[in-house]
């Protein structure tokens, strides 16, 4: 019975090259994959924002990204040459439904509110995104309570009005409520008798001085963040 030849060191050699040839190449290709699937799978950039930059700059550029959910912007839905406003006049030659133009004036009325609130005290105006029922509510409470002598039912149909004009309602049928000119002019109604009630409690605090005593002191504080 013959016997095998033991394998000389030559052929020991080649196979252990071969072999982690073969290993080092299936590793670099387990990890191009690995890296892969990972930048698939992040949601931020491939690169840091602030890549080798100091260190309180990258603290700064932090700060400033995280604030960006923060900030939030009403903007004026009609200006005052706005061409839409011809529609009302009776000029329409597209035929288009115009009742969104009520809409767009009632939730642009609002700013009417905050313009008298910011007379009593700049504290007072609505941020921007606030809900304004939550606003109204507050209003009738805390130092000033501009608003403690409104009604609760006056408030609670301005803020249906408010949330009609700006986001609709439906009805059973699931049918959009119209918002016309009739609903315009009793949002309309609702905001006078809210801003006669904010200029009464004006007019009161002004015989007593209060009003300008707390306008000296919102200057003083203005004045103190400026330096």
């Amino acid at each position: 019975m013959a016997t095998a030849e033991p394998l000389s060191l030559v052929h020991i050699v080649l196979i252990i090259g071969f072999g982690g040839v073969a290993f080092l190449i299936l590793f670099i290709f387990a990890k191009r994959q690995i890296m892969r699937f990972a930048l698939k799978s992040r949601r931020g950039p491939h690169v840091l924002v602030g890549h080798n930059a100091p260190k309180y700059l990258k603290h700064e550029i932090d700060r400033r990204l995280k604030r960006i959910h923060e900030i939030k912007h009403e903007p004026k839905l009609l200006e005052a040459n706005d061409y839409r406003y011809r529609f009302l006049q009776g000029e329409n030659p597209t035929g288009e439904q115009i009742t969104y133009i009520y809409r767009m004036k009632a939730v642009d009325a609002t700013t009417l509110l905050d313009e008298q609130l910011r007379e009593l005290d700049p504290s007072l105006c609505r941020p921007p995104g606030y809900n304004l029922r939550e606003k109204l509510l507050d209003l009738r409470e805390g130092p000033y309570a501009p608003l403690k002598a409104a009604k609760l039912s006056l408030l609670r149909a301005f803020a249906d009005s408010y949330e009609h004009a700006r986001h609709g309602f439906k009805d059973l049928r699931c049918v959009a409520k119209p918002f016309g000119e009739a609903e315009y002019m009793r949002h309309m109604g609702f905001l006078n008798e809210i801003i006669n009630c904010i200029r009464n409690k004006i007019q009161s605090l002004e015989n007593t001085g209060t009003v300008i005593h707390r306008k000296k002191e919102i200057g003083r504080a203005s004045c103190r963040e400026r330096v």
